[in-house]
């Protein structure tokens, strides 16, 4: 049976390399191409897809707010991360957030391509490297998986500054309800402010402001070989 795959990627020569090692190997595959979240979710509203490759950086995400949104609006589709950042945290957010799997982008054509032959089978795809963290990091770093969809939607715009009144329109709920996540939020962060909320957003990515970056020298290995 064919699969349909949606690469989300801003790199034209990245996307078109992903697609060459996927289709050499993975025989009867249709891909689609977005580059941006917002590409992605109108694709999602046209089509349905067996998987989904999503790059963390692009023009209209930056960390993990696109993950979150395309998790929200088709649970069911798994995503595999694909990105430049390899550090254990990415990874691991990553997870915590709904990711199926994680590529780093220098990883070669056979492990791409093994990674997505898993995910699709129902398993989960990680990097051979990928160390799960320390127990008394355990906590810390499982906050968002605590927190409900929407409460991370909510998260993300008290990130972007919106008062209770403007986040129950964008979200077209009432302010009550707004008000509800809000304590939420802050009771799962062990916080008493929205300030101190954001802050904590912030070593998720959640905040629109902070962003990683990848490592210097890393060479993009899939497309040069």
């Amino acid at each position: 049976m064919s699969k349909k795959i949606l690469i989300v990627d801003d790199h034209p020569m990245f996307a078109e390399a992903l697609r060459s090692a996927i289709r050499s190997s993975i025989l009867e595959t249709e891909f689609e191409y977005a580059t941006s979240i917002r590409e992605a979710a109108d694709a999602y509203m046209k089509s349905a897809f067996d998987l989904v490759l999503l790059d963390l950086w692009l023009p209209d995400n930056q960390g993990f707010n696109g993950l979150i949104e395309l998790r929200r609006q088709r649970p069911k589709i798994p995503i595999i991360v694909i990105s430049a950042f390899e550090d254990q945290k990415s990874i691991h957010y990553s997870m915590l957030c709904g990711a199926a799997g994680y590529i780093p982008k220098s990883a070669s054509k056979s492990a791409v391509v093994q990674s997505i032959k898993s995910v699709l089978a129902g398993d989960l795809a990680l990097p051979d490297a990928f160390l799960p963290p320390e127990p008394s990091q355990r906590k810390e770093l499982e906050t968002p998986s605590r927190l409900t969809l929407q409460e991370l939607r909510v998260l993300q715009l008290l990130c972007q500054g919106m008062l209770n009144k403007q986040i129950a329109h964008e979200l077209d709920v009432c302010e009550t309800t707004v008000k509800a996540h809000v304590s939420k939020i802050l009771s799962k962060f062990h916080v008493s402010s929205r300030t101190q909320a954001v802050v904590e957003a912030s070593k998720f990515c959640l905040s629109p402001v902070l962003a990683f970056q990848p490592a210097k020298g890393r060479s993009n290995e899939l497309s040069s070989r």
